[in-house]
C-alpha cells in the first residue's frame, strides 16, 4: 500500500509583517502543488521532508479580516514532515502551509498555518490549523520499482483558520 503525502508550506514567523494572524482568517480553499520528498519514499522506515513548489490557491473566505479576491489566483506551498514513514504501511506527521491571496481591498495578504496529518494509500488527513482531506499522485517513482521522489497533491477543500 502507498502511504505517501508528505505535503509543505514555508515556515514564516509570526512576528512578519504581512501574515495573517489568529481569529481573522477563516477560507476554504482548494489547493494543488508539486512536491519533492526528501530522501525518496521506500520500503525503509525512516524520516523524511516533503517541498513543495509553489501551487495555485483558489480560496474564498477571510484572510486577515479582509475579505479574498475569488477572482484572483493564490499562491500555496507547504512542507511536511515524517518521523516514521515509508511506503508499506500508514504514516503520520506535521506540516506547514503558507498561501498569498489578494483581497477585495486591493491587498496581498499571506497566511501560515501548522497542521497535522496521516495517510492512508494515497490520500491524506489534515488537522489543525488546516483540515480538509487530499489526495496526492506521483510524478516521478512509484516506491514500487522505484523510490518515490515527487509527486503532485491537491485539496478540494481544505477549511484554513486561525
Amino acid at each position: 500500500m502507498l502511504g505517501v503525502a508528505l505535503v509543505a508550506g514555508v515556515g514564516v514567523s509570526a512576528l512578519s509583517p504581512g501574515i495573517a494572524h489568529a481569529q481573522d482568517t477563516n477560507m476554504i480553499c482548494a489547493l494543488n502543488a508539486e512536491f519533492t520528498i526528501n530522501p525518496p519514499l521506500d520500503p525503509t522506515v525512516r524520516s523524511r521532508t516533503a517541498t513543495s513548489d509553489p501551487g495555485p490557491a483558489f480560496c474564498e473566505g477571510q484572510i486577515h479580516g479582509e475579505t479574498v479576491d475569488p477572482t484572483q489566483t493564490g499562491e500555496w506551498r507547504f512542507t511536511a514532515q515524517s518521523i516514521e514513514s515509508s511506503c508499506v504501511a500508514p504514516f503520520s506527521g506535521d506540516g506547514q502551509s503558507r498561501i498569498t491571496l489578494q483581497t477585495t481591498q486591493g491587498n496581498s495578504k499571506t497566511v501560515s498555518v501548522d497542521w497535522n496529518f496521516v495517510t492512508a494509500g494515497t490520500v491524506l488527513t489534515t488537522t489543525g490549523e488546516q483540515t480538509g482531506v487530499g489526495e496526492f499522485r506521483p510524478l516521478i517513482g512509484n516506491c514500487v520499482t522505484q523510490p518515490f521522489e515527487r509527486g503532485e497533491f491537491t485539496f478540494a477543500n481544505a477549511t484554513i483558520k486561525q
